[in-house]
């Protein structure tokens, strides 16, 4: 077996990290749970550490209870909505990469897309990570 081949073997062979929230819970979410973590993202944006679960609340104008269904604490609510951008930044890079790439240039390439990716990332948000 060539070297390249063998490196893009035991690359495929890592397995890919867990999220936060497994797909199967994501799918039972309801389409307005969906759109509330859709709004933390864009609310974190502007920051996220000095918020309460209470601010949460009032800024997405939805009860506690609703944001205490989608996670357990404040902590556990702010790695989800993480996780998630992460999530999307990896397929989408993913998404630049050809089956038929040598190693290098697959890596390279996905980290170029990943940089593209996260270029609207906010000082406040990466602050506050």
């Amino acid at each position: 077996m060539d070297p390249a081949t063998e490196v893009a073997d035991r690359l495929r062979a890592v397995p890919a990290p867990r999220p936060v929230m497994t797909r199967a819970t994501e799918r039972g979410l309801t389409e307005r749970q969906r759109d509330l973590l859709d709004q933390l993202g864009d609310l974190f944006d502007g920051g996220f550490a000095h918020l309460t679960m209470a601010d949460i609340a009032a800024r997405l104008n939805c009860s506690l209870r609703t944001l205490y269904g989608l996670a357990p604490s404040r902590d556990e609510l702010v790695l989800t909505v993480v996780d998630r951008n992460l999530w999307k930044v990896g397929r989408s890079a993913m998404g630049a990469v050809e089956t038929d790439m040598v190693p290098l240039e697959a890596i390279t390439t996905y980290l170029r897309a990943a940089n593209v990716a996260v270029a609207n990332t906010t000082e406040a948000f990466a602050r506050d990570l």
